[in-house]
């Protein structure tokens, strides 16, 4: 994940490019724009709105600052286990 100084998400690194030219800035190696959630997303809804295995689900505050990163097979677990707890 690639930061500034206030915590915004500018990016995500990309693991090819760097495994390629192990040389790169961290600005060179980076996907710009991810794709974020917000904590009060349900995990129901993380769950149907990403591909398989998407890792990391990153999660930020409204105006772009990371809070945390989640793990697919988390999501997952969780959004099974919420189905579950509500009978769906």
């Amino acid at each position: 994940m690639v930061v500034n100084a206030e915590g915004l998400v500018f990016g995500e690194l990309d693991a090819h490019a760097l495994e390629e030219h192990g040389d790169l800035t961290a600005e060179e190696a980076m996907i710009p724009g991810p794709t974020t959630f917000r904590p009060n997303t349900p995990v129901g809804k993380l769950a149907e709105s990403l591909p398989d295995e998407v890792d990391p689900v990153i999660v930020t505050s409204s105006d772009g600052r990371l809070m945390g990163i989640a793990i697919w097979a988390d999501i997952l677990h969780a959004a099974e286990r919420e189905g579950k707890s509500t009978g769906n």
